[in-house]
């Protein structure tokens, strides 16, 4: 059967020649001249012509690119026709020849001259593999970024990278995600044995490129995100209280109080850490009090309020504990009374006090005010002239608590005061309730100068 057959050229380098043929061990006869020669004569005694001779004669099994073929390697010398068996092939005295299609694990060169001829059987011997390259791109590991490494190699059958890699038969080539520095070594396999390469890379240490927190204050109840971007980690972790955060880049956090969160990244190079302060301000009250801080005698009057960052609040007088944002209906007992509201919170306390003051006043904390206390230069009426104020059904009345006429007359009018109140505090024009509320401060400063008992306040 013809098979295909790739020349090559002389023999390379790499391959070592066998030894020489030596002479016949026998007895021979030469073709040339019929003299029988004795054995171990390399040269005819009768016509001094030599026999052929045997320099190198091998075969070998190789493997490139995975691709499995025979070499066949030769030197002759005087001989004039050279045959290989059992190919058949008929060639020069010099050189090889790759066999991609063979099923024989055994070949003879056969050699001829005028004298004789000579015969020397090569058994098929796989070549040993042989790395020629190997190299990586990278000479650091960045954790989440591939290392490529390269090699050339021949007469392989397997090929692996190891530690992390594995069996890379069949390529040129492999990417790998690294995890440890240190030596990746290449071996190169076949039937004849095993041959390896190695490379050292080292790691860069973990980077903190950023920590920081959506806002730099905490608010109580109030959830908050932290952000962060961490390179070339192998795990990443934040305390106290969160743990790992590795492949993370964010995470919502709702801490009840001031609080330092430490973020670590670490490979086997080492660990880096960065620490973020994030501070609960102290309690702050947005709003305390009530639309027109008037009450009506006998009536509830709600107070509201507002308070940031606080886990309760107590409202005196009465000790009431409530939570931050709420409502309380109080009944004042006396003309004026101040509220205090108290937050507290994880930072601190704030308090902030409200003044409500109960109409009308009673007449026995007038006895002691003249009429013309009441009023300032800018308030004196010029000549007859009254202030005036739109008509309503009670609105004589209410005018008359305006002026100083109305002071002398509240004690005859104690009897109606509850009607003229309610009629008051329910109008609708701000006006009306401005000028109440100017008049109502006006008499607590009196009442002040005058230094009232507390019994009289009441």
């Amino acid at each position: 059967m013809t098979r295909p057959v790739e020349e090559q050229t002389a023999v390379e380098a790499y391959i070592v020649a066998q030894p020489f043929t030596g002479p016949p061990s026998e007895g021979w006869a030469c073709g040339n001249c019929s003299h029988e020669n004795a054995p171990g004569a390399p040269v005819c005694e009768g016509c001094r012509q030599p026999l052929p001779v045997i320099a190198l004669w091998k075969a070998e099994r190789c493997i490139q690119e995975g691709r499995s073929y025979v070499r066949l390697q030769w030197e002759v010398f005087e001989a004039e026709h050279v045959r290989i068996q059992p190919e058949g092939l008929v060639r020069g005295p010099k050189g090889s020849l790759n066999l991609y299609d063979y099923d024989s694990d055994s070949y003879v060169l056969e050699v001829v001259n005028a004298v004789g001829s000579r015969q020397l059987a090569a058994r098929v011997l796989t070549a040993r593999p042989r790395i020629r390259k190997f190299s990586c791109t990278e000479t650091r590991i960045e954790l989440g970024f591939p290392t490529i490494f390269h090699w050339e190699a021949d007469h392989a059958e397997q090929v692996e990278i190891f530690p992390e890699v594995g069996d890379v038969s069949g390529a040129s080539f492999a990417e790998a995600m690294l995890t440890r520095p240190g030596e990746y070594t290449l071996k190169v396999s076949n039937a004849s044995g095993s041959v390896t390469a190695r490379v050292s890379l080292d790691m860069a240490p973990p980077e903190i490129k950023s920590f920081y927190g959506e806002t730099g204050e905490l608010r109580l109840g109030s959830p908050l995100m932290l952000f962060w971007e961490v390179f070339n980690a192998e795990r990443v972790t934040i305390t106290p209280d969160i743990g790992e955060v590795t492949g993370r880049r964010l995470m919502e956090v709702q801490p009840d109080q001031s609080i330092v969160y430490t973020l670590q990244a670490e490979n086997a190079a080492g660990t880096v850490e960065t620490e973020l302060h994030l501070v609960m301000p102290a309690p702050t009250i947005l709003y305390f009090g009530h639309e027109t801080g008037l009450s009506t005698e006998g009536e509830p009057l709600e107070l509201s309020w507002e308070a940031l960052n606080a886990r309760e609040v107590i409202l005196e007088p009465g000790g009431h504990r409530m939570g931050p944002v709420g409502k309380l209906k109080v009944k004042p007992r006396q003309a004026f009374t101040t509220y205090t509201l108290t937050a507290f919170g994880p930072s601190g306390t704030e308090s902030c006090s409200f003044e409500v003051m109960r109409f009308p006043i009673p007449p026995d904390l007038l006895e002691n005010i003249e009429p013309t206390q009441l009023y300032s230069d800018m308030d004196k009426p010029k000549g007859n002239v009254r202030p005036s104020l739109p008509d309503t059904d009670h609105l004589e009345a209410d005018i008359q608590n305006l002026t100083r006429e109305q002071l002398q007359l509240l004690r005859i009018q104690r009897a109606q005061k509850l009607e003229l109140t309610d009629d008051l505090l329910t109008l609708e024009r701000a006006s009306l309730r401005s000028e109440v509320q100017r008049a109502m401060r006006k008499i607590r400063t009196l009442l002040s100068r005058n230094q009232p008992t507390d019994s009289a306040l009441k």
